[in-house]
């Protein structure tokens, strides 16, 4: 029997999955393992090298109107295909820096870059190209993306024993191109032939922006993100702080990206049988479980997988819910606009996630006072999210059509 031949969508949406497998791990997760040798390399400190990063990452924020504003108006190709360009450039300068300013200029570049081919700007692409069922595609999407720590963690550190950090980021950027910007410029379309055109004059951006279910979503989702940075700068040390072996806290915390994927499979496969509220205000209580085994890992330290399971499948879902809530809960024509206003206090909740974490810790002298506001926070995002689909009236179709 002859395999079938896949279709063009089908194509396209492998291709998007293992672009975004290269996307994020050759940028966002690779620069962990680069820090330490760059920061011995340029002679700085721990936090002037990681304050490049997080400059990246406001600078990703930031630059995501922009992003949602170009989508909205259908230039998805420029902005995936200009973005990856930015992004390859500047691991390729990246490779030669000699200095400090030149390290904040390429994360500057690479942050741009970011902002136009990580998740954000693929599903305003994907749910303005499928109006009518993105979020199976959405989800497809994501599968190999949540491997990419997984993945690229050890390569990354296999690529820095061989060729040192110079070397390595050449050929990080090699797989950028080959991954992200070939597979781009093959498969993804000019335009949006599926995309549906509105009858009629859309509601303003400013009027969705001042909507209640809009702002209850930013604060649950700025808050979720303090939350999952934190912990994934801290995990390890809050791990070691509790007595977990080493060995067993690396497993642990290594099984996270394969519990993304084993989520957001799940979610694949129930398909249009889930209500799309109901599974929202379940899945983002998982991160809150997960945050209380931390309390528990003296008890005893397999408790670090519990921890595992139930954030690597509560984030990898909730990557999910919160690339859909605007499209399902406010309208699907201006998602790309509305993610990209609501990029900008996320990305300032990232870069501040690990300091709260590493500020009450310090203040307090143990790392259960930090657990315990990171416990907080996550609740209260929880609640916020709640009361988005319940001011909302729990509309998957959308509020503003």
């Amino acid at each position: 029997m002859t395999p079938r031949k896949l279709t063009a969508d089908e194509q396209l949406l492998l291709a998007l999955s293992f672009s975004q497998l290269v996307a994020w791990g050759s940028c966002y997760y690779a620069y962990a393992v680069l820090m330490e040798p760059i920061q011995a390399a340029l002679g700085i400190s721990r936090s002037t090298a990681a304050g490049a990063y997080s400059l990246g990452l406001l600078v990703m924020g930031f630059t995501g109107v922009l992003v949602g504003i170009l989508i909205d108006r259908g230039r998805h190709f420029q902005v995936l295909v200009g973005g990856t360009l930015a992004t390859l450039i500047g691991m390729l300068l990246h490779a030669m820096i000699q200095s400090v300013w030149q390290l904040y200029a390429v994360w500057t570049l690479i942050g741009a870059g970011m902002a136009c081919t990580l998740y954000e700007s693929v599903f305003a692409f994907l749910i303005r190209t499928y109006p009518d069922d993105y979020r199976r595609r959405i989800t497809f999407v994501t599968l190999l993306g949540g491997l990419a720590s997984t993945v690229f963690w050890p390569l990354t550190a296999l690529m820095l024993e061989q060729f040192g950090w110079r070397g390595a980021l050449l050929v990080l950027a090699a797989l950028q191109l080959i991954g992200c910007l070939l597979v781009h410029l093959l498969y993804l379309p000019r335009h949006s032939p599926h995309s549906r055109v509105t009858g009629g004059a859309r509601e303003p951006a400013g009027a969705l922006l001042r909507s209640r279910p809009f702002i209850l979503l930013a604060i649950s989702f700025t808050l979720q993100s303090i939350v999952l940075a934190g912990l994934a700068a801290h995990i390890i040390a809050l791990f070691s702080a509790a007595g977990v072996a080493t060995s067993i806290a690396l497993l642990a915390a290594s099984s996270i990206g394969v519990m993304q994927v084993a989520g957001r499979s799940v979610l694949l496969i129930a398909g249009s049988r889930l209500n799309p509220g109901v599974t929202a205000r379940i899945v983002v209580w998982l991160v809150p479980a997960a945050v209380i085994t931390l309390l528990v890992l003296g008890i005893s330290p397999w408790f670090a997988f519990l921890y595992a399971f139930l954030f690597g499948s509560g984030n990898g879902m909730m990557t999910i819910v919160k690339g859909t809530a605007t499209a399902d809960l406010i309208s699907r024509d201006r998602v790309a606009v509305l993610n990209g206003v609501l990029a900008m206090p996320m990305s300032v909740a990232r870069a501040s996630g690990p300091v709260l974490i590493a500020s009450c810790w310090d203040a307090f002298g143990s790392p259960r006072a930090a657990i315990v506001v990171i416990l907080g926070i996550s609740c209260c995002s929880a609640i916020a999210l709640a009361a988005a689909y319940k001011a909302a009236g729990d509309s998957s179709a959308g509020l503003y059509e």
